[in-house]
């Protein structure tokens, strides 16, 4: 079997040329991009990984596979998993966790009354239904970051807007303590 036009091909040994190596000494890999960016060679074939000193020389083609990297940390077997479990609570003391848990259950009574005739979060429900169904919507904004619900009241506007910068000192607070 032959080539049409012939191919004049031709296998070099080894990763890169001696001229090359000085230049970057560090990497055989890098000194093989360098010589396809001089025009010693035409392609460098092997496991390369692009890197923004290798993209400033030549362009690469699509890459069709990928090296992946686990880093592998050591750690104390002697942790119980109730102290694995409690580690999230850890910024706040219990108090202040009690303080937070106070002011969401506030927060809900206060969207109850000033928000429990909005048919559209509500559908008209008891106001014991009311009641709970603001708590979920108080506890569910808490850990999703903001509002779980629409008002359609200004005092319940106004009552969530305090409760998003609740929400947000919280937050502030609870990353400042973890450092």
């Amino acid at each position: 079997i032959g080539f049409e036009p012939p191919l004049n091909l031709s296998v070099m040994t080894g990763w890169a040329t001696d001229s090359s190596r000085l230049v970057y000494p560090g990497s055989s890999w890098t000194a093989c991009v360098h010589d396809i960016a001089v025009g010693t060679y035409d392609a460098c074939l092997g496991d390369f990984w692009v890197t923004p000193d290798r993209m400033t020389m030549v362009q690469f083609l699509t890459p069709f596979g990928a090296d992946f990297f686990y880093l592998l940390a050591p750690s104390d077997a002697s942790e119980s998993l109730d102290k694995t479990l409690l580690k999230p609570f850890l910024p706040f003391s219990p108090d202040l966790w009690g303080l937070v848990i106070g002011f969401l259950l506030f927060s809900a009574l206060v969207l109850a009354f000033t928000d429990g005739n909005n048919p559209e979060d509500y559908e008209n429900q008891s106001k014991t239904a009311v009641i709970f169904k603001s708590m979920y919507f108080v506890f569910l904004g808490y850990v999703s970051g903001g509002a779980a619900n629409a008002p359609s009241t200004v005092p319940g506007r106004l009552a969530t807007v305090g409760f998003g910068f609740f929400v947000l000192i919280t937050l502030a607070s609870y990353t400042a303590n973890l450092a």
